[in-house]
């Protein structure tokens, strides 16, 4: 499929203009799933405000940095609100990556002024607290599941990805495929952990993923 894509003036604002170089009748099926996008009986052509093409082109960059999909989700969502809001005055991160990975505009931006984020400690939790917590409940399910968050520093989607082979417990280890930033990593299976999972996995029977 052939795309024809042309600079649109319409009532002041400015428009991309699709259609395809022959007739496919695919084509408008496509398009009624962009955001924004509508038929244009004068020009003959599918209009899309410039906007977003833009938040179009963003979102294939950020796709292609394989950012995870609630983080994609947030960027276009926060772009979109910006570009509406300030229109055509200067542009933070997300900004700064639209100018230097899809427009190639680095200079414009090379100076951006960016505000200071706060550090704040956090709240961690005491032994007592975290002990309180785990045997809150008798559940042998929950009982694991607390006890990997806590001991092996497991996030929740690596938790829920976890696989029985991924247990190393002569090794007292844990091996955590596509982690945060898509790497992989090892951590702690203590003894203790081991010996509850062994419990849980003896009533709950699991066949490949722990949980």
């Amino acid at each position: 499929m052939k795309l024809i894509i042309t600079a649109v003036l319409k009532e002041g604002k400015s428009f991309i203009g699709i259609n395809t170089q022959s007739f496919d009748p695919a084509f408008p099926g496509m398009m009624r799933q962009v955001g924004g996008a509508w038929w244009s009986p004068p020009h003959k052509q599918w209009l899309l405000p410039y906007y977003e093409a833009a938040v179009t082109a963003l979102e294939q960059v950020l796709l292609l940095k394989r950012y995870s999909h609630n983080t994609v989700k947030t960027y276009i969502k926060v772009f979109r609100q910006f570009i509406l809001f300030y229109n055509d005055r200067k542009p933070s991160s997300l900004i700064k990556m639209f100018y230097e990975a899809v427009l190639g505009q680095s200079e414009k931006v090379r100076d951006l002024i960016r505000p200071k984020k706060a550090f704040k400690l956090p709240h961690v939790l005491s032994e007592a607290e975290v002990e309180r917590l785990i045997k809150a409940t008798d559940n042998p399910k929950h009982k694991c599941i607390l006890m990997l968050i806590y001991s092996g520093g497991l996030r929740l989607g690596e938790l829920i990805r976890l696989r029985l082979d991924d247990l190393e417990p002569a090794a007292g280890r844990i091996f955590v495929y596509g982690g945060k930033g898509k790497k992989d990593r090892c951590t702690i299976l203590s003894p203790k952990v081991w010996q509850q999972l062994q419990e849980y996995i003896a009533v709950y029977r699991p066949v490949d993923w722990v949980f």
